[in-house]
């Protein structure tokens, strides 16, 4: 088609946006619109002859289709316009998305900030979570397929020619072993999916690598990997948290069933490790205000009260002799109250507050908090905390990538009691004054629980890095935490 021609009588071709094996793509106006608003044409015409490639390419093309119409109406997903047949030839129309493809951004050599990964991850995944809810494999995430719209900056999934439906296990079984094709990008696309055997879990690789393509600087193709695990080997040369890292590792997990299923349960990691709101990236809130978090000061309802007739003299007479009352008041009970908040505000201590999280859930007043990487780093992290009511402090602690013994330690308050329990939330341990057992690398935080009457506590914890041949002889039990160390009054909330 050269610019000028019509199709359908109503799709005007301004120009070719771009052409591959199985058609041509164009930038049309819709002459049928008010206004003959810009769309996208695809024309499918494949280069072959083959009858199993032309019915392929009618397969995916009519699955794009059907795609579009069902997801379409979501934002960051183009809406279906139309599809038609003209001449023996095979036409889709869509919305067109006026923006720049996300491989304009990622250059080799230009490294992203660690922030920027973070926000890419979030609004492709929220994006890709409504894809996957609907039982849709898009197959071919990449840079180029992500658009980045002018007006909002949001980024748009593109290009669902590739995609597979999720299918009923009995309706699969009944149709020939390895219809599906192999599709997909060099360098995107996982193991499984090369084979034609995509699942959910390939969207997750191809994004990850998307990823760390961008906080490297680095083309796919020079990505190491362990030649004995096949596990990418990518951290080198480079700066990034112990939080994002380890979301990125289990991303791109060769074994699909070692990443995250789909990318609800990788949003869920991130937010797991405070590295995104719990809000969903792009989802408004349900209500018009926000939710009040569970560190915020309650304050009693303010009465209103109706001024009398008796205009302001009123008022002033009633309010003078109501504040008389209130100073006989204060002075019958200062003596037994002072003793009592003399105890009280000898134990209050402003803290951190945490942010609220939906997983787990809280009981009110409880508080989480993240332990920081200082204690993967050095070693050793103490904090000072005072418990309040019937609150539960609740901290989260990253395991790191090998094997560590783990000891904790609770002094200054001799009720004080704690649990640990692992990421898949089975209790480990309890006990009233220390603990410890041995910790395995998980993706995912450990959760230690200190609960008890109030007072304050000194928590102190230790990390110690399992030999890899320790001796028989050697005493299981962890070295003692040194008694006197500095206390670090920092405390990262959640």
């Amino acid at each position: 088609m050269k610019p000028g021609e019509k199709l359908a009588g109503r799709y005007l071709v301004v120009k070719t946006l771009g052409s591959g094996g199985f058609g041509t793509t164009y930038l049309a106006q819709d002459t049928q619109r008010p206004g003959q608003p810009a769309c996208v044409v695809k024309h499918l015409k494949p280069d072959s002859k083959d009858e199993f490639v032309l019915t392929t390419a009618r397969r995916l093309f009519t699955s794009e289709a059907e795609t579009l119409e069902k997801l379409g109406k979501y934002d960051q997903i183009p809406a279906l316009l139309a599809y038609f047949e003209e001449n023996g030839q095979f036409y889709l129309a869509q919305e067109f998305i006026d923006g720049h493809p996300l491989g304009q951004e990622i250059k080799r050599g230009a490294a992203w900030p660690q922030d920027k990964v973070i926000r890419m991850l979030a609004d492709v995944l929220t994006t890709l979570d409504f894809v996957h809810q609907n039982g849709v494999i898009h197959r071919d995430i990449k840079p180029d397929n992500l658009i980045r719209r002018k007006n909002d900056g949001k980024l748009v999934l593109i290009d669902f020619g590739a995609v597979k439906e999720i299918q009923d296990p009995k309706v699969a079984a009944q149709q020939r072993t390895g219809a599906t094709v192999a599709i997909g990008t060099v360098g995107y696309a996982p193991a499984e999916q090369a084979q034609g055997k995509p699942q959910l879990a390939s969207d997750i690789y191809s994004l990850g690598i998307l990823a760390i393509c961008a906080l490297t600087g680095k083309e796919p193709d020079q990505l190491e990997s362990d030649p004995q695990t096949g596990e990418l080997v990518w951290r080198q040369g480079i700066t990034v948290s112990h939080a994002l890292g380890t979301v990125l590792d289990r991303m791109v997990r060769y074994q699909y069933s070692r990443r995250y299923a789909n990318a609800g349960e990788a949003l869920a990691a991130l937010r797991s490790f405070s590295l995104i709101g719990t809000t969903t990236v792009g989802t408004p809130s349900q209500t018009g205000a926000a939710p009040t978090p569970k560190t915020q000061v309650r304050r009693p309802p303010t009465t209103t009260t109706l001024v009398p007739s008796g205009g302001v003299d009123g008022v002033v007479w009633k309010y003078g002799i109501i504040a008389v009352i209130a100073l006989v008041l204060m002075g019958v009970l200062s003596i037994p109250l002072q003793s009592v908040f003399n105890q009280r505000v000898s134990q209050v201590e402003p803290t951190t507050p945490a942010s609220p999280d939906t997983e787990p859930p809280l009981a009110d007043g409880d508080r989480e908090y993240d332990v920081p990487d200082e204690l993967i780093t050095e070693g050793i992290w103490r904090t000072n905390n005072t418990l309040r009511g019937d609150q539960r402090h609740i901290y989260r602690i990253l395991s790191g990538s090998t094997e560590v013994n783990f000891s904790w330690q609770v002094t200054q308050h001799p009720n004080a009691v704690a649990e640990l329990f692992d990421p898949y939330d089975n209790l480990l341990q309890s006990a009233a004054q220390r603990g410890s057992t041995t910790l395995r690398p998980e993706d995912t935080p450990y959760r230690l629980l200190i609960g008890g009457q109030p007072g304050r506590y000194i928590l102190s914890l230790r990390l110690v890095q399992v030999e890899a041949s320790p001796s028989p002889s050697e005493p299981e039990t962890p070295p003692a935490i040194p008694p006197q160390q500095p206390i670090n009054p920092g405390l990262p909330g959640r």
